[in-house]
């Protein structure tokens, strides 16, 4: 045989072997850091799946050592470096799981969450450049860092989130809501209807007060109401909403609305992430 084939031949076999002894030690944990990430990203490692029927869901490695890197930083600064690598893990797996599931709905919705997006709503902040400082300083995150793995997953976390609630009948929720919107037709007294219907007492235990100009969106319907009266179900992103108007006031020209509120909190996102979990399998590989 050709010794130059001989020797290519050899070397093919060196990388191979080569190869696979790096990834076999980065699932074995003997490699990590730079390397390992390298490695897990050319190749398209798998840290993790989860099926459900015809679904499979891919946590890649390289995603899971970007956050775990996040996360280590993260605690490091804030008072958790006593945190054992069982722990560290665990709070990585419990947020690529649900940041996986969010993409995969994300996909099956069409929602999509741009950079021009992330930076449009961090610019709304009062003072950006001190909300650097402070992620920067005091919890020692890279601003870039933050966008990536804080910011745009809690905005799609809300996309995903209002499209759910959209598309999906909350059924407990909804039925809440109009027994005690039926209730109130009927004149019961509201305070009583919300001890049995409202998910918290604290909106009808302390009034809220709002100008003429702040009655937008959800506050909106209360433009209508008389002192005493009620308005119909307002549905909010998380919540079920029927307010009563309790005393109107004018100062300097201007009306002040005092109202309280019968609320009703939908189904959660963990909800939803639990009822899709509930029939899925999880593996974990690395």
């Amino acid at each position: 045989m050709n010794k130059k084939i001989i020797i290519g031949t050899i070397i093919i076999v060196i990388i191979i072997l080569s190869q696979w002894l790096g990834v076999k030690m980065i699932y074995t944990g003997k490699l990590d850091g730079n390397v390992a990430h390298f490695m897990a990203k050319v190749y398209h490692l798998k840290a993790g799946t989860i099926k459900k029927g015809d679904d499979k869901l891919v946590l890649f490695m390289s995603d899971f050592i970007d956050n775990r890197k996040f996360v280590a930083s993260f605690l490091s600064n804030n008072g958790g470096e006593n945190i054992n690598q069982t722990e560290l893990d665990n709070i990585v797996w419990d947020k690529m799981i649900k940041e996986v599931w969010l993409n995969y709905m994300a996909d099956f919705f069409n929602v999509n969450i741009s950079d021009q997006e992330v930076d449009d709503s961090l610019s709304q902040l009062d003072d950006l450049d001190t909300f650097k400082n402070m992620a920067e300083e005091e919890f020692g995150i890279d601003f870039e860092e933050y966008k990536r793995f804080v910011a745009k997953p809690s905005i799609l976390e809300a996309k995903v989130y209002e499209t759910l609630i959209d598309n999906y009948n909350d059924r407990e929720g909804i039925q809440t809501a109009q027994s005690a919107y039926d209730s109130l037709v009927k004149g019961d007294d509201f305070i009583k209807v919300a001890k049995n219907y409202a998910s918290d007492m604290t909106f009808i235990d302390n009034s809220i007060w709002l100008t003429e100009e702040e009655l937008i969106g959800m506050y909106e319907p209360i433009k209508t109401l008389i002192v005493g009266g009620f308005s119909k179900i307002v549905n909010t992103p998380g919540a079920y909403i029927i307010w009563k108007l309790e005393s109107k006031n004018q100062e300097e020209n201007k009306n002040t609305y005092e109202v309280k509120s019968i609320v009703i909190m939908a189904k959660t996102l963990q909800s939803f992430l639990d009822d899709y979990l509930s029939f899925a399998e999880i593996e974990k590989i690395y």
